[in-house]
């Protein structure tokens, strides 16, 4: 059955504001061999657009003044001066919330991470174990090659390297099922949870891959913290496998991101 290759991230078309329509160019791709990787290259107007909403509370700070000014001298008393630094105080907070609403996301265009995992085995005293296997459904009437309905759980440590003893950066915590009765497919959903290292935060990972392929794409559906509203494809490889129990194996995840 033929699966289809990698594509490039969608191009995000805006909607309706000017801080989303991002023109995107094609960079060459980095030596994972991943194909072109869309990257923003410059925001519409978007630091006018912050300059400009700087200048219009600012417009409305100075009228805001002259109109306390004005009470002031007309009233004659300390209830308009009362009444002019409330309405700036109110106006230079409004701004300053306006303006960090529009922060952009700071994380990167690609972030690598490494996944280990090591398989539960009743049969083997394992102490040390980061994902359990559900037993297959009961009362099947017909063959299951494939081990349909199969799932796990998981919570295995990411890192920076290949090899387990490299420093570690995070946790992915999350379900894998097998949900083919015609080939070894998996639907996988975790999140990878970025505790250390210059960007901190979450991504969400969701996405169904075909097993025996070597390279396999999962997309990124979201984030949080430096990783906020992350969009994406995961490129996924194995990197090393040991079928003897307990079972285990070290995935590795190249992630081209964009905001």
């Amino acid at each position: 059955m033929p699966f289809p290759q990698r594509q490039p991230p969608p191009i995000p078309k805006g909607q309706g504001h000017k801080t989303q329509d991002l023109l995107y160019k094609p960079i060459s791709p980095h030596p994972s061999s991943s194909p072109l990787i869309y990257k923003p290259i410059a925001t519409t107007n978007y630091h006018s657009y912050i300059l400009s909403t700087k200048l219009f509370f600012a417009l409305q700070f100075y009228i805001i003044i002259f109109r306390g000014a004005m009470a002031s001298l007309r009233m004659n008393t300390t209830v308009g001066a009362t009444l002019m630094v409330v309405l700036c105080i109110a106006s230079t907070l409004s701004g300053n919330v306006v303006e960090a609403r529009r922060k952009p996301p700071n994380g990167p265009n690609r972030f690598v991470f490494y996944f280990h995992n090591q398989v539960y085995n009743p049969a083997v005293n394992n102490s040390v174990f980061t994902s359990v296997y559900s037993a297959l459904p009961f009362n099947l009437s017909q063959p299951n090659p494939f081990s349909f309905g199969v799932r796990s759980t998981f919570e295995a440590p990411i890192t920076t390297g290949p090899s387990p003893n490299s420093t570690q950066i995070g946790v992915a915590q999350g379900i894998w099922v097998i949900n083919s009765k015609h080939y070894y497919a998996l639907l996988h959903i975790f999140t990878a949870t970025i505790t250390s290292g210059k960007y901190k935060g979450t991504i969400a990972i969701l996405g169904q891959e075909y097993e025996p392929l070597a390279v396999r794409y999962l997309p990124v559906v979201g984030g949080t913290g430096d990783f906020l509203a992350a969009r994406g494809v995961a490129t996924s490889k194995l990197v090393y496998i040991d079928h003897i129990p307990p079972a285990h194996w070290t995935l590795s995840f190249d992630l081209d991101l964009y905001y």
